[in-house]
């Protein structure tokens, strides 16, 4: 399919990336007819075999209602990275960014500050973050 024809079908199903579009359409209308989509074959996306070899504090983010990626694709994330944490967001499909705003950024916020063990430049493993030698996989 062509970029233009995978644009368009993608505005189509937007809807369906979201926890509850039609209760909040007013508030996502924005994103129907501006999201452009650049088709390729899932297999470009498959990195799977690298994710243990990542060193970098990371934080793998999924909404509950995503069908795409959700709880159960996150979690073979966060478990294939090495000291990876999950934070998941109930009231929230694909955009975790979008529709629970505030609450994302409190998490992303929170999630620097530990790794920076708050001082801003100071990364740290997750690892030294918990007494036990490994933090809790789910923060939130």
């Amino acid at each position: 399919m062509s970029t233009p024809g995978s644009t368009a079908r993608l505005w189509q199903i937007l809807p369906a990336y979201f926890a509850d579009y039609w209760r909040r359409r007013t508030e996502f209308a924005h994103f129907l007819g501006a999201l452009p989509c650049w088709p390729r074959p899932g297999t470009d996306f498959d990195f799977r075999g690298a994710l243990p070899s990542i060193r970098a504090p990371t934080i793998v983010v999924a909404g509950v209602h995503d069908f795409a990626f959700g709880p159960e694709p996150a979690e073979m994330l966060r478990s294939a990275i090495p000291d990876a944490v999950l934070a998941e967001f109930s009231d929230s499909g694909h955009f975790p960014h979008v529709e629970e705003a505030e609450r994302f950024s409190q998490v992303v916020l929170e999630f620097a500050l530990r790794v920076c063990g708050g001082v801003p430049g100071r990364p740290r493993r997750a690892s030294d973050m918990a007494s036990t030698g490994r933090p809790d996989a789910r923060w939130w």
